[in-house]
């Protein structure tokens, strides 16, 4: 069975956004660069990752250019649509990302 491509690239993402998230507490300069330290959003991890799949996708094929603003607008979608359920019960993705960065750190609780 093929693992999912998609999915793979957003759950990088994810734990990158974490990484950053974590990172700008010990070092509090900020990549201006990097949408997903600044501001992590589902809209601009949507974003992120819906760029990097259509790479994918013309690596392996190729996307007609009438057709790319449609394949992005798909992709963003479903990556919004999976953050969201991977964020569930949280206000927002900068509210996981600070609960993921408890959780994983010295502050986890123990069972």
């Amino acid at each position: 069975m093929k693992e999912d491509i998609l999915f793979q690239l957003f759950q990088s993402a994810l734990d990158s956004a974490l990484n950053s998230v974590q990172n700008s507490d010990l070092n509090d300069s900020r990549h201006p660069g990097d949408d997903l330290s600044s501001s992590p959003s589902h809209e601009s991890l949507a974003k992120f990752v819906a760029r990097i799949y259509l790479d994918h996708l013309n690596e392996n094929g190729h996307v007609p250019f009438l057709m790319v603003q449609v394949v992005l607008a798909d992709i963003e979608e479903e990556v919004i649509e999976m953050s969201r359920k991977k964020t569930y019960g949280h206000f927002n993705l900068r509210s996981y990302l600070s609960s993921s960065k408890t959780t994983d750190g010295k502050t986890k609780k123990k069972a």
